[in-house]
C-alpha cells in the first residue's frame, strides 16, 4: 500500500480522514468560466484561517495579520462546497457531495488526486460536479455521489 504523506500534527496531507476521500485538483481551466463566480456568494480571502483549522489551531486565536509568502489564495465555501485556489492555477476540492477515482498528483500537492488525469481507478478523490462544466469545459471524470458507495 501505498505511504501517505503526514503533516507534523499526524493528520495526512490533502486527505479527509473523516470521510476518507482524498482532496482533489484540477486546473482552474478545465472547469467552466461561468461555474466560478468570482466574485459572487461563497468566495472569501481567508485562507490563512483555513489553513490554520486544518493544522489543528483555533481559528480564534489564529494570528489575522499573517499573510503567506506570494499571491494570497482565495477560498469558497458555499455549505455544500469547499474548495481553495492553489498553484497559481488550480482549485483544491475540500469537501464536494461527489467524489471520483484519481491518480495521485504530483509532489506538489501530495496524497491529493489530480481531476486533470483520472482514469476511473486509482484513489477516492473529492470532485465538481456536473454544474461546473460545460460543453466547451467537458466533465473529465465519472461522477458518483458521497455516500452512495460503488466498488471498482
Amino acid at each position: 500500500m501505498f505511504n501517505m504523506m503526514r503533516m507534523s500534527n499526524g493528520r495526512i496531507a490533502n486527505y479527509d480522514d473523516v470521510a476518507q476521500i482524498h482532496y482533489g485538483a484540477i486546473s482552474i481551466n478545465s472547469v467552466s468560466p461561468d461555474a466560478l463566480d468570482w466574485g459572487g456568494n461563497g468566495w472569501t480571502d481567508e485562507t490563512c484561517k483555513f489553513q490554520a483549522m486544518e493544522q489543528g489551531e483555533n481559528e480564534d486565536e489564529f494570528n489575522d495579520d499573517y499573510m503567506p509568502d506570494g499571491d494570497t489564495d482565495l477560498s469558497f465555501d458555499d455549505g455544500e462546497y469547499q474548495f481553495i485556489t492553489v498553484l497559481d492555477n488550480c482549485l483544491l476540492i475540500l469537501k464536494s457531495p461527489y467524489y471520483t477515482y484519481a491518480r495521485y498528483c504530483s509532489p506538489c500537492l501530495p496524497n491529493a488526486g489530480d481531476l486533470d488525469s483520472t482514469s476511473g481507478h486509482g484513489i477516492k478523490t473529492y470532485c465538481l460536479g456536473e454544474d461546473f462544466f460545460d460543453e466547451d469545459s467537458p466533465c473529465p471524470y465519472p461522477i458518483f455521489k458521497v455516500g452512495e458507495e460503488i466498488t471498482q
